[in-house]
């Protein structure tokens, strides 16, 4: 029967110590069931702010809440962070086990491969435009047609090169925001800005491939999504205009077209020849003109010359080149322009169930290596603590233990009786302690409000001596969060040595009768307590 107070008192705790596990936020326990979460406000941190950030807040029980933080170009940063999650003061002290047993373009490269090459087609001064003075002979229609056939070879050549020249300003506009996006520490709206007058820029200076209704509009406002679609026009533009005239120079430098042209030079050169031949009166002034017109005997160096640049321009190659950029180039510069948007420069941390005592969030914002610009170094600590739902925690220390005469044990004696050599009086003794210490552990039961200070219901047990053990039912004054200091106060329940139900104090027992002492018995009785008590392992 020994045991009985500690099988009563495990009884007791059972279902304290199951409320303390699913209060404490088990790793076992799993959310199905649980009451809904709590979606908290976002925090917003602007990582362009010159400094760190230290964030404390008092949360709902069973809440989420996510961390954004703004402008800061994840290209150029990596980031690292750290949820760490704990629980205190919920794992009975070993003193608790001992009185029991007392019984968390990069742009790319360029697509089209002609953003960093030079390439020269042809200077204005390298196309020659025939101009032959209207003569009223037989051989003006024949040079005329000649000589468009030519021009037109040239004029298509002028053209293709317009439309490469084009493009290698709009890959130089591609490359311009590829700098923008390494920027280390400019807010997106600033580096929004930029990129709207970049783009504005561009398309004011650009007349090729423009529709007048999209270049009214980009150059009367800037407005970053707008412009996306006027680009991704303006490139479907080049594109078409660079196969149209691609098309056109295959079929004008044709072999067979080409070969064609040269003979129809050389027979009118031979019809030429014939005429400075005869010399008759009707032909001389013909020759004479013939003779001084220098756009005559052009036409056959002006086809060596077209042929010539023909062949320097390197068509073909270009064409395969600018192929290239209208799958993958086209492609590589709207996702240049696109990574202005909010989800390259938000880093978001989500922090889910904030259900233990503490949430701790720590975040770093570090330079990738081979970063392109100087980045500041971030750190953020979040500490989040929730409220609402009870709580139970323990503790250990000192107690003082009080109450009347009969709290504590009593002794006895026999006296004798003046004038009765017959018998003696059981007289009590005068008391020496008026209170007695005892250590022991306490359970501390309160409604959780995240803040420094409970006030809980207690209950727990203390001992002298491990032979004998006091229950403690009362309040506590909890001081601290994760390390604790307690003020508690209330009943005690122990038991007390006195005297022998069959004797009393002032009963006369006769001298045979006398024991050597007086006899005496255990029994249960209520005082009360005040400890100090402590948990600072935060366990």
């Amino acid at each position: 029967m020994k045991q009985f107070p500690y099988l009563l008192l495990m009884v007791l705790l059972y279902p304290f110590f199951l409320s303390a596990q699913s209060v404490g936020g088990s790793k076992k326990k799993k959310c199905k069931g649980c009451k809904s979460i709590i979606s908290l406000a976002p925090i917003t941190i602007d990582f362009t702010a010159k400094e760190n950030v230290v964030y404390q807040s008092i949360v709902p029980q069973n809440s989420s809440v996510d961390i954004i933080i703004e402008n800061v170009n994840l290209k150029v940063v990596d980031t690292t962070k750290n949820i760490e999650r704990q629980t205190f003061n919920e794992i009975p002290p070993k003193l608790f086990e001992t009185l029991s047993k007392a019984t968390l373009p990069d742009a790319g490269e360029p697509g089209a491969g002609m953003a960093s090459r030079e390439t020269t087609l042809f200077s204005a001064s390298q196309i020659h435009s025939g101009r032959l003075q209207k003569q009223k002979f037989d051989l003006e229609q024949r040079y005329k047609k000649i000589n468009g056939q030519i021009n037109d070879r040239l004029d298509n050549l002028k053209l293709y090169r317009d439309v490469i020249y084009q493009v290698k300003f709009l890959l130089q506009y591609q490359n311009d925001l590829t700098y923008k996006q390494n920027d280390c520490n400019k807010r997106l709206d600033d580096l929004k800005s930029e990129v709207d007058k970049l783009t504005q820029d561009y398309f004011k200076n650009e007349k090729m491939g423009v529709e007048s209704g999209d270049r009214g509009a980009i150059t009367a406002r800037t407005q970053y999504a707008d412009n996306r679609g006027i680009i991704s026009r303006h490139i479907a533009s080049l594109i078409a205009k660079e196969q149209e005239t691609y098309d056109k120079l295959v079929v004008l430098f044709a072999p067979g077209n080409m070969s064609k042209l040269e003979e129809d030079i050389n027979a009118l050169g031979a019809e030429i020849q014939k005429v400075n031949v005869n010399r008759a009166p009707e032909t001389q002034a013909l020759a004479k003109e013939l003779r001084d017109n220098p756009q005559v005997l052009e036409l056959e160096p002006a086809f060596t010359d077209l042929k010539h640049y023909y062949e320097l321009a390197a068509v073909p190659k270009l064409h395969a080149d600018f192929s290239n950029f209208s799958t993958t180039g086209k492609d590589e510069l709207l996702k240049t322009y696109d990574y202005f948007e909010r989800g390259h420069f938000v880093h978001v941390v989500s922090v889910p169930l904030i259900k233990e005592d503490e949430v701790n969030v720590s975040i770093d914002i570090t330079p990738k290596t081979g970063a392109p610009c100087a980045v500041v170094p971030r750190h953020y600590t979040l500490t989040f603590r929730p409220k609402g739902k009870i709580k139970i925690d323990f503790s250990s220390g000192l107690f003082v233990n009080f109450g009347g005469n009969d709290f504590k044990d009593q002794s006895y004696r026999y006296e004798d009786i003046e004038g009765n050599g017959d018998s003696s009086v059981i007289r009590k003794n005068k008391g020496k302690n008026s209170v007695f210490p005892s250590i022991g552990a306490l359970m501390h039961i309160y409604w959780r409000n995240g803040k420094d200070f409970h006030p809980a219901f207690t209950f727990g047990l203390s001992t002298k001596d491990l032979d004998r053990i006091n229950y403690h039912l009362g309040g506590s004054l909890i001081f601290g969060y994760s390390q604790r200091y307690i003020i508690s106060a209330g009943g005690t329940l122990t038991k007390a040595r006195l005297i022998d139900d069959k004797y009393e104090e002032g009963q006369k027992v006769r001298k045979p009768d006398v024991t050597a002492t007086v006899p005496t018995a255990n029994f249960n009785r209520f005082g009360f307590f005040l400890s100090f008590t402590y948990n600072v392992s935060a366990k």
